[in-house]
């Protein structure tokens, strides 16, 4: 069984995915178990403007995290920002990053990771530094 949250497996899934023949933007959200095993369901979210305001990438990854965060099966995550280009992460992938990162804490799903995928290859986007995790009060 394929684990998501081993990032080895993510990235040679991406590579191996086959990326569309022209470089316009989107996101695929990939399911995972509880237990981190791809769940073989990928959603794919096209035509995305190059550059999305925050507003819109905190919008369109809370609106997809919340559509899935209900299914018993869904234990996290995967988010992948296909674009052109070198899949180096930078800046807007870094945005894509802390949208997706506070989706999944909004409705409570565990972020196995976000990546960036290009024809060029695929690539783990990394948080410049680590993210606090809340701490819940009672």
């Amino acid at each position: 069984m394929q684990k998501l949250d081993d990032s080895r497996v993510v990235l040679d899934f991406l590579t191996g995915a086959g990326r569309p023949d022209d470089d316009r933007p989107g996101i695929d959200l990939m399911l995972a178990s509880e237990g981190g095993e791809a769940l073989k369901v990928i959603i794919p979210v096209d035509d995305l403007p190059a550059r999305p305001a925050a507003g819109e990438r905190a919008l369109i990854t809370s609106r997809l995290v919340k559509a899935v965060a209900h299914f018993e099966q869904v234990g996290g995550l995967v988010l992948a920002v296909r674009r052109g280009g070198c899949p180096a992460p930078r800046g807007d992938d870094l945005a894509w990053h802390d949208a997706f990162d506070a989706a999944c804490q909004e409705h409570g799903v565990a972020n196995l990771g976000v990546y960036v995928a290009t024809r060029r290859g695929a690539q783990q986007v990394e948080p410049l530094a680590p993210q606090p995790t809340p701490v819940s009060g009672s």
